[in-house]
């Protein structure tokens, strides 16, 4: 699996500031542009990228967003199709998203891959 940008993303990342944008603790690139993040409505890719990135289980993952959904802190990434992220990430240098290495083309920009 990968993590990828839009090709003209000139941001820096490392595996912590992934978790901590895909926890809703970083909110920007480190470019200073506001990060959106998206996330495959595959359960089978979140469980890899939950135990990778943030070392939890999806169903902690999912309690975690639930308490700051209630107390209004932040919202969880928006889920989509793999083809749909690789596709919002190629139009807009705001998102960043996960997908299987097969979906990704040269329009987008792989930050980081994990097993």
């Amino acid at each position: 699996m990968v993590v990828i940008v839009n090709a003209n993303n000139e941001a820096s990342f490392d595996k912590v500031s992934i978790s901590r944008m895909y926890i809703g603790r970083i909110k920007s690139f480190t470019t200073g542009e506001k990060a959106i993040v998206l996330q495959p409505n595959s359960m089978a890719l979140q469980d890899q990228f939950n135990q990778y990135f943030l070392s939890r289980s999806s169903v902690q993952v999912k309690a975690y967003w639930s308490k700051m959904l209630f107390s209004g802190k932040a919202k969880p990434p928006r889920q989509l199709s793999s083809n749909e992220i690789v596709k919002q990430v190629e139009s807009n240098p705001f998102y960043i998203g996960y997908v299987s290495e097969k979906d990704i083309n040269d329009a987008v920009r792989v930050v980081f891959r994990f097993p």
